[in-house]
């Protein structure tokens, strides 16, 4: 523990709480601790697609049930947040067009089922974000078909004329971003993802908060947030709210933020904001909501992934100056780094390196997700290393490549069938190179027990997960060895990570006052040894010291 008066680190309950003080971790011994119950929107969230994540009725669809059933496995790895992907009707296998926003997608279940999955998680202390889909909705929704038969016949006094953007056309062609609507050729209406997405009419919330618009989706955050009791909102395509327009996707995340807050009071948000325009995210989230997805962490190109293929831990440690300079001063905003989601690439394709995707590329860079400060969001499959095989054909990835079902293992029979869509002629070692679930589980230097003690490690220490950076001790001039601090309130943490692939450090933690090995990451085999207070770091590992 280090020796400050003025910074107590762990408090007294935690100490009654050590269960053994001989668990061996590597080559270090380190004490069991408490595994703290997350008490703000600094959460640790696991992302479903549900359709690929877990099948309990053997249709080869996911569904709500099977994620109910698979619950105990996503808390057992240390999750305790769950974001799913659209589950209301909709004509596509992703959702993202909904049909209806007050019911649940029969393919999924029930809202009896969703209820029960909400109860489920709250029992374990986990939380559930709903993905709420209002830039757009499908064609096919009752909401658009009244919108636009209004307007052919001219009827401005129907509730829903000013749902969408529908206008008359007044050039000779269909602008980009529009569509005819059905039987028309006077009248287009604003559909910028494609004809089936019609956009809604946002600004009419904007001019008219009482509106018929503004109205109903206040009533769908109530019945989802109050009748439902759902967490939180992760929003889609928040850029998109007014094309090319900040301000006013600005404006409208104040309203959206404002109404959500007033009917739940500790309700998260996180949108999905500007892919890698830092700046444009911090508006948002001063806008009033809690976070925007870092997407400059994510995939080779961001922070982490590149950290781990150049072994440049200076670049790390940036990007953690640059997520906490997003929610400076802002109390009710946190960070939200992830590497991998339903749109990118994977964990394991995000590190690879020049010789290939390997395992401990894949561990190392998510045992630094997980020492950010923030909400981090982490992809289902990212912790068995399932990769992303591009069709070689096309020489293309698509969309369903991406959104595979979770391999569960030979004696588990909640695997679901592969996206329609997909690329067929890939083997089953091609997308999931590092076996099934069952094989991990009892495989202890497998990615998904890299993960679960990572996820550990970050529950059991507020100051890594809700933190500020301190002070840098020691970055070497290789750029591969970073020593740096992480406080909250009482609470001192010091993080010392090697990034190199092959070199050992070592580092006298007790030269600063830290007195205590309190977790060891190791990607490698290789292991760290300790010497009174002198740690020899093996490579790609993470020393955690209190």
């Amino acid at each position: 523990m280090k020796q400050n008066a003025g910074k107590l680190l762990i408090s007294f309950i935690a100490l009654a709480s050590l269960i053994s003080l001989t668990a061996c971790n590597g080559g270090i011994e380190v004490k069991d601790r408490e595994v703290l119950k997350a008490d703000d929107f600094c959460r640790t969230y696991y992302q479903i697609f549900p359709i690929s994540f877990a099948d309990s009725n053997d249709d080869g669809d996911g569904d709500l049930q099977g994620i109910i059933d698979k619950i105990d496995y996503i808390s057992d790895l240390g999750f305790n947040g769950v974001w799913l992907t659209p589950v209301h009707p909709s004509t596509t296998y992703h959702k993202y067009d909904v049909i209806d926003y007050y019911d649940i997608d029969s393919t999924f279940g029930t809202l009896d089922d969703y209820d029960a999955l909400v109860s489920a998680l709250h029992a374990k202390d986990m939380t559930i974000l709903l993905d709420l889909v209002i830039n757009h909705s499908s064609s096919s929704c009752d909401w658009f078909v009244q919108c636009y038969q209004s307007h052919i016949r001219g009827d401005i006094n129907n509730q829903y004329y000013d749902y969408y953007v529908i206008q008359e056309l007044t050039t000779s062609t269909v602008p980009a971003g529009y569509a005819y609507v059905p039987g028309s050729t006077k009248y287009i209406y604003e559909c910028r993802f494609w004809s089936g997405m019609p956009d809604l009419n946002l600004q009419s919330v904007l001019d008219d908060p009482d509106g018929p618009l503004a109205t109903e989706l206040k009533n769908i955050m109530e019945f989802w947030l109050i009748d439902h009791n759902v967490d939180g909102f992760r929003l889609d395509a928040v850029t998109s709210y007014f094309t090319g327009n900040t301000n006013q996707n600005a404006a409208f995340l104040t309203w959206l933020s404002d109404t959500a807050k007033s009917i739940k009071e500790d309700v998260y948000i996180v949108g999905e904001g500007a892919w890698g325009t830092v700046a444009e995210n911090k508006t948002y989230i001063e806008a009033g909501i809690n976070s925007c997805f870092n997407f400059e962490d994510s995939q080779s190109g961001g922070y982490i992934g590149s950290s781990v293929v150049r072994s440049s831990m200076s670049n790390y440690y940036l990007g953690m100056q640059n997520n906490l300079e997003q929610v400076a001063g802002l109390s009710y905003a946190v960070p939200a780094p992830f590497i991998s989601n339903h749109d990118v690439t994977r964990l394991t394709g995000a590190t690879a390196s020049s010789d290939g995707t390997k395992a401990q590329n894949a561990k190392f860079a998510y045992g630094l997700l997980q020492m950010m400060t923030g909400a981090t969001f982490n992809y289902y499959g990212d912790e068995i290393g399932m990769a992303i095989v591009y069709n070689r054909a096309s020489e293309s990835v698509g969309d369903e490549n991406r959104r595979q079902p979770l391999l569960w293992g030979e004696d588990d029979p909640y695997t679901c069938d592969p996206v329609s869509g997909s690329y067929s002629g890939a083997s089953e070692e091609e997308k999931y190179p590092y076996g099934s679930v069952e094989d991990q589980l009892n495989d202890a230097n497998s990615i998904l027990n890299y993960v679960k003690k990572a996820n550990q490690i970050r529950n059991q220490f507020k100051a890594i997960r809700s933190g500020k950076l301190g002070d840098i001790y020691e970055k070497s001039d290789l750029k591969d060895m970073i020593v740096f601090n992480k406080i909250l309130n009482d609470e001192d943490v010091l993080l010392i990570i090697n990034g190199s692939t092959t070199a050992t450090y070592t580092y006298d933690f007790g030269a600063h006052g830290y007195s205590e090995v309190a977790g060891v990451l190791e990607a490698y085999n290789q292991k760290c040894s300790l010497d009174g207070t002198t740690v020899s770091v093996a490579p790609m590992s993470i020393v955690i010291v209190i």
